[in-house]
């Protein structure tokens, strides 16, 4: 018991009670759904076209006396939202766009929320200014945080500035 004790202590006097990584949000916008911003990847269907919810430019600092690489991170929101409210989904017959409609129930929560990373940046990511035929393509490959971070061993001190694009995990948040 006595050697479990110390070793317990030990540890807590030598292992760094700080965090790896310092994090810093320096843009966060939130975009409706459907936004104005997509992105379109090819997928099992053919290409795809899915819509971010949060876009942060982040900074990621490693605080530690050591070489550090970022494997995987996850992201978590504290939202404000109504909960258990209808969504309606009609078309309009003469263009065939889908209209996003949410009927809130007054029930207003606040709960911390998953949010999912969209992934590699590269050029796939689009404004769309009055409708598809003027849609403007952005290039990330230059800063998308996942393309920067990929292989990058950060120094001490060394810093990751990125773009992330996320998603809401739940289509009821995704249509407030």
């Amino acid at each position: 018991m006595f050697v479990a004790v110390c070793l317990f202590f030990a540890g807590y006097v030598i292992l760094p009670k700080n965090d790896v990584f310092k994090c810093n949000f320096n843009i966060v916008m939130r975009f409706g759904y459907p936004g104005y911003v997509f992105m379109v990847y090819p997928s099992a269907l053919g290409n795809t076209i899915s819509f971010p919810n949060i876009a942060v430019y982040v900074e990621v600092i490693n605080t530690r006396p050591t070489a550090t690489r970022i494997f995987s991170y996850q992201c978590r929101a504290l939202l404000k939202y109504d909960e258990g409210g209808i969504r309606i989904i009609s078309v309009n017959p003469l263009d065939r766009w889908e209209k996003y409609e949410y009927k809130p129930t007054g029930k207003i929560v606040e709960k911390w929320q998953k949010l999912h990373s969209m992934g590699f940046l590269s050029n796939n990511v689009y404004w769309m200014w009055h409708g598809l035929e003027k849609c403007r393509l952005f290039d990330f490959t230059q800063n998308g945080f996942d393309n920067l971070a990929h292989d990058k061993q950060l120094q001490p001190g060394e810093s990751i500035k990125g773009c992330i694009f996320l998603e809401l995990e739940s289509d009821e948040l995704r249509l407030q």
